[in-house]
């Protein structure tokens, strides 16, 4: 992991009690399911893993539990004070390496106990947003269907957002291990490896009807979203919802293409609402990287680094311009 990935670096100029949320229902292949807090995609820095939440109950138990379970909280802050009390007193008498693991030790607790400072402030308006969770989910959620999970799952993003727990979410939706037999369509009960290599009659079918699934989920998103007021509009005028592939380009493509579908309320400060955008193709004079779209984001919203990301080796050797934001996409 060489830096921390681009929805941390969003996070940092939209500051909230948990700065970045990671969900997912991506499952390693070979496995049926995952649940509790577990590794994710995402990273906060330079050689560290985020952690995620991999079903909806361990989701909203761990994000709503301010107000639905205020004894563990209590209990949480009173373990958080005394483990801080007792790696501060460590830190006397200590130098070098080992002072400064511990000084580290110390800051990270604090940071928690000031989160849930900034949590408990926000106690009525997580009350008035609080999602309704289906009890089927309950212990990991194993008898739940796929797209019970990912209903939950837009609810609980919806009232992170909504309650200002968080402004930056990702959501990991599926991946190549994600269990899809309990899609209603899904009558051979095939997996998405099986579907991106083409198996079985229905290979197309099926995979038209995950991406459906997708779009059913972004459609509640923007639709709740508009329902909330925020300012003089709703809270979908100030979101961006970027809803993309792992891949692109074919199955065990070369990756060259990046499709994306891009949903952004009017105050948005890209130029992109009603456009479809094709850039040049890999290699070429124009043609721009996930790097370029990533720095794009940043500087439009505060961040002025000069390029995010690694330098793409083909348009090195091409000699091509390569760094920086896609002019063509912002006011």
């Amino acid at each position: 992991i060489k830096r921390a990935t681009i929805d941390f670096e969003l996070a940092k100029l939209f500051p909230s009690p948990f700065g970045h949320i990671e969900m997912s229902l991506a499952v390693p292949h070979g496995r049926d399911h995952r649940t509790g807090i577990v590794s994710g995609y995402s990273a906060p820095a330079p050689k560290q893993r985020n952690y995620c939440y991999a079903d909806p109950m361990t989701a909203y138990n761990e994000l709503f539990k301010s107000v639905t379970n205020t004894d563990e909280v209590a209990s949480d802050n009173a373990l958080l004070s005394y483990l801080h009390g007792q790696e501060s007193q460590r830190l006397n008498g200590l130098d070098g390496d080992e002072r400064l693991k511990i000084s580290d030790q110390v800051d990270s607790l604090q940071s928690i106990r000031d989160r849930n400072t900034k949590v408990a402030a926000l106690g009525d308006v997580i009350t008035e947003h609080l999602p309704e969770i289906d009890p089927i989910h309950a212990n990991g959620g194993s008898d739940a269907t796929l797209p019970q999970k990912q209903a939950a799952y837009t609810d609980i993003i919806v009232s992170a957002l909504a309650s200002g727990l968080t402004n930056v979410v990702t959501y990991t939706i599926d991946d190549l291990g994600t269990d899809i037999t309990s899609l209603p369509e899904n009558d051979e009960k095939t997996n998405i490896h099986a579907v991106g290599h083409g198996q079985g009659g229905r290979s197309a079918f099926i995979r038209d009807v995950i991406k459906t699934h997708h779009m059913k989920q972004v459609k509640t998103l923007v639709t709740k979203l508009k329902a909330i007021p925020e300012g003089k509009g709703t809270m979908f005028d100030n979101t961006t919802i970027i809803y993309m592939p792992e891949t692109g380009s074919g199955h065990h493509g070369p990756d060259t293409e990046a499709p994306m579908v891009i949903m952004s309320g009017k105050n948005s400060k890209l130029d992109i609402a009603g456009r479809y955008i094709r850039l040049p193709f890999h290699g070429t004079e124009g043609h721009k990287t996930l790097s370029n779209w990533y720095t794009t984001l940043l500087n439009t919203y505060g961040n002025p680094i000069k390029h995010y990301g690694d330098l793409d080796l083909t348009m090195q050797r091409n000699r091509l311009s390569q760094e920086g934001a896609i002019d063509q996409l912002m006011l």
